[in-house]
């Protein structure tokens, strides 16, 4: 295996189109949900290899997640109890997830890439009512940050 992070270089025009890319998915992130659907093809898009791709999109994902819970922790809307298990729930799936995808080569990530996210693309964006219709099955009453940390540990 040859070392991907040798064989690839950022620049400014590259920077550019990611930042705007990826600031276009966090707001799409922010508003409705899916901004990964955005981010993770403008990664790749530049050249970037699929692992550095989906270690970028966890990360924004992350902080985007973190700053939404404390929002909702300053406005006194998070149950900390549910919320932390949530939390460690998240810490332990991405690790699974992260070692699962670290053995998966580069080309087969980007394959699966191009075959997953119009799928995905297209069941986040035309499919909205199914959220609305199972999501209070899904999670307790006042606990949405809950199943909201273990839905983005995914």
């Amino acid at each position: 295996m040859t070392d991907l992070a040798a064989e690839f270089t950022v620049t400014f025009p590259m920077l550019a189109f990611v930042c705007l890319l990826v600031g276009m998915a966090g707001f799409v992130d922010a508003s409705a949900g899916g901004g990964g659907i955005i981010a993770l093809p403008a990664y790749v898009f530049t050249g970037m290899p699929a692992h550095f791709a989906f270690g970028c999109n966890k990360f924004s994902s992350a902080c985007g997640t973190t700053l939404s819970v404390f929002k909702f922790w300053k406005a006194g809307a998070v149950n900390m109890r549910s919320s932390l298990l949530a939390a460690f729930s998240s810490f332990i799936g991405s690790g699974i997830a992260a070692s699962i995808v670290l053995k998966i080569p580069n080309h087969v990530l980007k394959t699966m890439l191009l075959l997953i996210l119009p799928v995905a693309a297209v069941v986040i964006f035309l499919k909205k009512t199914w959220e609305r219709t199972t999501f209070p099955t899904l999670c307790p009453e006042g606990r949405p940050s809950c199943c909201r940390c273990l839905s983005d540990s995914w």
